[in-house]
């Protein structure tokens, strides 16, 4: 089997927001004995309602031009012939790499971070990449990742985050996609995120505040080993 490819963005779906980074305030009911906001990273993902997340992130529309549902597109994915079932296989090559890509990205500690974030960040990007303006070839990526490693250190950033997803949020955006550009793997999920430090925040966010977003990441350059 091939070493697999991946290229991910994360795409904003449409939340009512707060901001222009679609985070809104994780609400909490009036008989939480602490602020939610106090939660360590571990109590949250034990606060947080899965099956809620998910519901609320199946209903969201999505462009396709065989299916109008995501639980339609995401069977048709899984389930492609009679007795075939591919749920593992995409478990493992695009839920499980979403999730490590959105945890090595927004899990941030300036403190920390170094060698061990560029080499994890590294399986997630191996074609060009442009950000902030700058286009790093695939030959220059080494810059970029470096990039991230001075602005998280430079704006004393420490950021956590949870990205909750499972198989059922797998589709295919557009089957007539062009596949050398963009294969059309989508996976939703809700991120739950808190900046405990940072002197460079999205507009509209403050230190020590639990926030959500729905987002969708898109795989792109995948190799073909499903």
């Amino acid at each position: 089997m091939k070493k697999k490819i991946i290229f991910i963005l994360t795409l904003l779906l449409g939340v009512s927001t707060t901001d222009k980074a679609g985070l809104m305030f994780v609400t909490e009911a009036a008989t939480e004995e602490k602020s939610i906001h106090q939660y360590s990273k571990a109590e949250l993902e034990q606060w947080v309602d899965k099956e809620a997340d998910l519901k609320r992130l199946g209903k969201y529309k999505i462009v396709n031009v065989w299916f109008e549902t995501l639980a339609e597109a995401n069977y048709d994915e899984r389930y492609p012939r009679k007795y075939q079932d591919k749920t593992s296989q995409i478990q493992k090559h695009y839920i499980n790499s979403s999730i490590g890509f959105m945890d090595t990205y927004y899990n941030r500690n300036y403190k920390t971070i170094g060698k061990s974030f560029i080499n994890k960040l590294r399986y997630y990007f191996k074609i060009g990449y442009k950000y902030n303006g700058t286009y790093y070839s695939d030959k220059n990526l080494g810059k970029y990742f470096k990039k991230l490693v001075d602005e998280t250190k430079k704006e004393k950033r420490i950021s956590e985050s949870i990205f909750i997803t499972d198989v059922s949020m797998y589709y295919k955006h557009d089957p007539n996609a062009d596949l050398l550009v963009d294969n059309g793997e989508r996976i939703r999920g809700t991120q739950y995120i808190r900046y405990t430090s940072g002197s460079k925040l999205p507009k509209g966010v403050k230190l020590n505040k639990w926030y959500k977003r729905d987002v969708e990441v898109q795989l792109e350059n995948t190799s073909w080993d499903l």
